[in-house]
């Protein structure tokens, strides 16, 4: 009897050991799981309210003003994401079409173009979050979330 008692003296503090590991991991995946939910959402979010911002301006240059409500929108320091999501991280580019011939055949012309003039009817507009994981688990290896949407640019060059 003396000698079975010796031979499980051991085990709760190995069983607990074991369930302390499977507890940690699994709480830091839960964690770098919602950090990437929560910057996919916030790739979306950027994009869309970017977009629908832009929409009431009527001007020349469309890329320069898409391009100053991103950063207006990702480095503002009153929102959750400006240290969660650091701005340097958002890249947004852009294609712009005169025809839709033209977005069909992929031959539009993108902002850093030398014959750009801002003038286009439709628009590809591409924003990119160069993401890093907050705990590198079983290989999770930094990489790119974009998303890009399509705009009709019927307002462009209406005047004020």
């Amino acid at each position: 009897m003396y000698a079975n008692k010796l031979r499980q003296t051991g085990v709760t503090t190995i069983e607990f050991s074991i369930g302390a590991i499977v507890l940690i991991l699994t709480t830091l995946m839960i964690f770098e799981a919602s950090y990437h939910i929560y910057v996919n959402n916030l790739v979306d979010y950027a994009l869309r309210e970017t977009v629908r911002n832009t929409q009431f301006f009527a001007g020349e240059s469309t890329h320069t003003n898409y391009q100053s409500r991103i950063n207006n929108l990702v480095t503002n320091d009153g929102h959750l994401w400006s240290f969660m999501a650091p701005h340097e991280n958002f890249t947004l580019t852009g294609r712009y079409f005169n025809s839709y011939s033209e977005f069909v055949n992929n031959t539009g012309l993108s902002e850093t173009h030398d014959d750009f003039t801002g003038q286009y009817t439709l628009a590809e507009l591409t924003l990119s979050y160069e993401y890093t994981p907050i705990i590198n688990l079983f290989g999770n290896e930094p990489h790119t979330i974009s998303r890009t949407t399509v705009l009709n640019l019927e307002h462009e060059g209406w005047g004020e």
